[in-house]
């Protein structure tokens, strides 16, 4: 469901680049900006802005704290890349359904979790 809000806000704020008129560099160095912002949420507070909604957070698959630059920054580049194709997308819902952890695929290229958010948790 997190995903699924991520995808809403994301397709909104490229929908308002286009409606804006912005287009070439403009619209390039605004999408990089939003984009930035966004791994920042991500890195700093445990999630994006689905996550947050329905009271999950990101971690580190191996050590449980909040993912940091580097691993957010793989889950974001894995997650672009998926949404390059339709296919990308498919298989990505999908693939929870077949793993034990019930990770997507740009968790796993993120070596991240999502998980329930605890009660008082903040990232680390």
């Amino acid at each position: 469901m997190g995903a699924a809000l991520d995808g809403v806000v994301i397709g909104l704020l490229l929908r308002g680049l286009g409606s804006a008129g912005l287009r070439g560099a403009a619209a390039l160095l605004i999408a990089i900006i939003v984009s930035v912002a966004y791994l920042a949420l991500a890195s700093r507070l445990g999630g994006t802005i689905g996550n947050l909604a329905t009271g999950t957070v990101v971690v580190s698959q191996a050590t449980g704290a909040s993912l940091g630059w580097g691993r957010a920054l793989a889950r974001a580049i894995a997650v672009a890349w998926l949404v390059l194709s339709v296919i990308g997308v498919l298989v990505d819902v999908a693939y929870p359904t077949f793993d034990v952890r019930r990770q997507m695929l740009h968790d796993l290229a993120g070596a991240s979790q999502v998980v329930l958010r605890r009660r008082g948790h903040r990232a680390t």
